[in-house]
């Protein structure tokens, strides 16, 4: 859409500049085989974008000069407009994406579990809702902690009181599973054990319960780790760890660090172009998020249709 609005707006004043010169040294007749040299030209570039040509191209072959500024002012409103909406889409899928390179099928039945407990939680009585909360601590289900907050919320105060004791269980064990992981590793020689502390960090801080300050902290107490657990071992999955890690504490610079060190040395994964375009969106840079989509395109990468949406604005 980009290159068609310029490509009108450069037409458009070709077409004042010709009508100007050809009006003094020429017949009407030659004005109209170059507005219609022009209206091709434009037809062309706008079939080979989009595949699609409207009633807009009548305008503008019948009415010289005004149809074209007509044009170019409708296509750059859709450009905004399409920009708008898309720099949305992308926020939300860069927003997701840790879950998206971490996410694991789900089943039918947690799912269902999963909307089971909200929906009891906002629609049942009080009586139901504190059986489903004790069941949920008597089964040991798979528990969505955003939907347990809700009971906190309830007019009900033993529903609240409820909630409350489950969700401070849940941060409990959070609490020691960690804290063991951390002494088993301080206490052994074995670097192996630093990966179990990253998973039980990684765990916790994507659980929900972290928020404000705590979360901060315990985010920088997590990079420690992997940069401890990258220096060793020179994984992948620890370096893209580190670079989102560094991002969701604002600290572009030492992202974009480990970020060069992620394109030496994964040059070819087509993953290492798309965490370049979330980092270089999150620091306003979209020179640099357009090249990465360009290169994405260059290698002709196999793409799912999640990959070719994220792509879409930036063509």
């Amino acid at each position: 859409m980009l290159l068609i609005v310029v490509s009108s707006f450069v037409i458009l004043i070709l077409e004042v500049l010709g009508f100007v010169v050809l009006k003094s040294n020429f017949d009407i007749t030659h004005i109209l085989f170059f507005h219609a040299f022009l209206t091709l030209i434009l037809f062309f570039i706008q079939y080979k974008k989009s595949k699609f040509i409207g009633f807009s191209f009548l305008i503008i072959l019948f009415v010289p000069i005004i149809g074209i500024a007509i044009y170019t002012i409708i296509t750059s409103i859709i450009l905004i407009s399409e920009r708008n909406s898309a720099l949305d889409d992308y926020e939300k899928y860069i927003s997701d994406f840790e879950l998206i390179l971490k996410k694991k099928p789900s089943t039918f039945i947690k799912e269902a579990n999963t909307l089971g407990l909200i929906d009891t939680l906002i629609r049942e009585d009080a009586k139901n809702k504190k059986k489903t909360i004790t069941d949920l601590i008597a089964n040991d289900v798979d528990i969505k902690i955003d939907a347990l907050k809700l009971g906190l919320l309830d007019t009900d105060q033993e529903v609240v009181h409820y909630s409350s004791t489950l969700l401070s269980t849940i941060e409990r064990e959070f609490e020691e599973s960690l804290s063991n992981s951390i002494n088993k590793y301080k206490e052994s020689s074995d670097k192996s054990l630093l990966l179990e502390v990253i998973n039980n960090y990684s765990k916790y801080l994507n659980s929900g319960l972290l928020e404000g300050e705590l979360k901060v902290i315990h985010q920088k107490e997590y990079i420690d780790f992997l940069e401890k657990h990258f220096e060793i071992f020179q994984t992948k999955d620890t370096l893209l760890k580190i670079i989102r890690t560094y991002i969701n504490l604002k600290k572009f610079k030492r992202s974009l660090e480990y970020y060069k060190i992620l394109l030496s040395e994964f040059e070819e994964d087509k993953l290492t172009y798309f965490v370049g375009m979330e980092l270089y969106y999150k620091t306003k840079d979209y020179d640099s998020v357009y090249n990465m989509a360009n290169i994405i395109r260059k290698k002709k990468y196999f793409l799912t249709d999640e990959e070719n949406k994220r792509l879409k604005y930036w063509s």
